[in-house]
């Protein structure tokens, strides 16, 4: 009977887990606005396509996630599409698609080692509907593949330990380096299981503690040395050991492209947000009543411990990169927020235990009734953030590069500032093109017009809400109505606001303006 039982929860996780791949693709399958870390992964990979090592050499980001792409798209990218954006994306989606899906198998499996298999079938519902984890698996981005290593390896870890088996941390520490090599923040997690082995392992002798350590750092640096190796960098992305170059007056604190630019102090309670919002807020409140109830306490201490050293270790390192780089990005929230599932699953059965028990002496109909609300009253928030679309506040972005790519001779050029890049990547001056006059967010009016002297494009793309304060958006686009002689009526894309403008750039020599958007034009 308990064989039966057993049998019937996994088939039932395995039907939850097709429902979470199904979703996935349903929005991959949207027509998504790429991320602007999508386009410079993909100019990265296209880069690797002409000279591998120069690509890794003059970037800081990490090649796993780029090489994949690149061999994903000789594979199929015929089939999708051949050398176009569209298809380049459709392969970059498609990889973290996949790793979208590892990662909701790596929570089942986790779960289910750490609780049973009840508490497993919950988590591979809370993780199938957890919206952040969803629109990141719709994305160019390494994030997701990135998360299904590190779970994984997380797996082999806490076997080892179990186990006190050397060859598994040393399988594990293989496993992390190639989380590394898609995203540094896989050094949390090495830094996490060097420190639990060693405790776990306390019994066992000195010899066998540093041995398994040993072990596990050789078969990490071995993975990882190639990239470093060929780059002579080790840790390239803002990391903490920059730190020490601050406090000696020799750090770089420029802010990210896509993050909250704050001061370091204000990180904790920005991260604190960004892990709420992460589960729509559901996934915390779970996560506080499993770790309250007893049923918590039925899971395994060593994966507890091994858990929450993981959070513990990767906060501790993102608050010195924010000391550094004063920055937190939402994406940064999804391995706190993958690792609560476990104990946000657990807390939902408590929840509905706690219902089952409280009203054994009412009606049937009435118990049903509370749990069934229970049960679908809980992942509701989250189940309706699915539906929203993926980067829809960007479509417009795609619309108008689409649009410029069709209106556009292929060896027009054409002047856009460097912010702007989904525009281009989908109009396709993007790397390899060199038809991408880039200027700056700050530009002011003599140096538009300086680059339409020197550089001759033929069009001229700007959007309102784009500039980010680096000039009077309203004086600036005003500018740009009045230049008639200059630049074509525009054709005009995107919400009320935020508007993407197409300028056709008149063929004759433009004349310098009388006054700027930010100040007196310069000769």
């Amino acid at each position: 009977m308990v064989e039966t039982d057993t049998i019937r929860l996994r088939r039932l996780t395995g039907i939850v887990l097709l429902a979470a791949a199904v979703i996935r693709a349903a929005l991959v399958l949207q027509p998504a606005c790429i991320d602007r870390n999508g386009v410079q992964l993909i100019e990265f990979s296209r880069r690797m396509e002409t000279n591998l090592s120069e690509a890794m050499r003059v970037t800081t980001r990490q090649p796993g996630y780029s090489l994949l792409l690149l061999w994903t798209h000789r594979t199929i990218g015929t089939l999708v599409g051949g050398d176009t954006p569209e298809a380049w994306q459709r392969c970059g989606e498609l990889i973290a698609m996949i790793g979208g899906i590892g990662v909701c198998l790596a929570i089942v499996l986790l779960t289910r080692k750490l609780f049973d298999e009840h508490t497993a079938l919950a988590a591979a519902v809370l993780v199938a509907i957890w919206p952040q984890g969803a629109h990141l698996s719709a994305g160019v981005l390494s994030d997701m593949p990135h998360l299904a290593l590190y779970l994984f390896a997380l797996l082999l870890v806490y076997s080892a330990i179990l186990h006190r088996s050397p060859m598994r941390l040393a399988f594990g520490g293989a496993l992390i380096g190639m989380a590394y090599l898609f995203k540094q923040e896989a050094i949390s997690l090495f830094i996490a299981s060097i420190i639990c082995w060693w405790i776990s392992m306390k019994s066992a002798g000195g010899p066998r503690r540093i041995g398994g350590m040993l072990i596990m750092t050789g078969c990490f640096a071995l993975v990882i040395a190639p990239h470093s190796l060929a780059t002579d960098k080790w840790l390239p992305n803002k990391n903490p050991l920059d730190l020490l170059k601050l406090l000696g007056g020799a750090g770089d604190s420029s802010p990210g492209i896509l993050a909250y630019v704050l001061p370091w102090w204000k990180t904790p309670g920005r991260f604190l947000e960004e892990c709420l919002r992460s589960g729509r807020y559901v996934f915390a409140i779970l996560f506080l009543v499993g770790a309250l109830v007893r049923h918590a306490r039925k899971s395994q201490n060593q994966g507890k411990f091994l858990l929450l050293t993981c959070a513990t270790v990767y906060v501790i390192l993102l608050q010195i990169r924010a000391m550094v780089y004063g920055e937190i990005s939402e994406r940064y929230a999804a391995i706190p927020a993958v690792l609560m599932i476990p104990w946000a699953a657990s807390g939902w059965l408590a929840l509905m235990e706690l219902a089952r028990s409280r009203l054994q002496n009412t009606p049937h109909a009435v118990r049903f009734s509370v749990i069934r609300f229970l049960l679908l009253l809980i992942p509701l928030p989250a189940a309706v953030y699915l539906a929203r679309p993926v980067y829809a506040g960007k479509n417009h972005y795609r619309e108008a590069g689409i649009q410029l790519r069709q209106m556009a001779q292929p060896d027009d050029r054409i002047l856009a500032h460097e912010h702007l890049e989904q525009i281009m990547f989908y109009a396709g001056r993007t790397f390899p093109s060199n038809l991408w006059v880039k200027g700056r967010r700050s530009d002011t009016q003599s140096r538009i017009l300086r680059l339409i002297r020197g550089k001759k494009p033929a069009w001229y793309v700007d959007a309102q809400d784009s500039h980010r304060g680096q000039l009077s958006e309203i004086a600036h686009f005003e500018w740009l109505a009045s230049q008639s002689s200059q630049f074509e009526k525009p054709v005009t894309y995107g919400p009320q606001g935020r508007h993407v403008h197409v300028y056709r750039v008149v063929s004759k020599s433009p004349r310098s303006p009388q006054r700027s958007a930010t100040g007196p034009a310069r000769p």
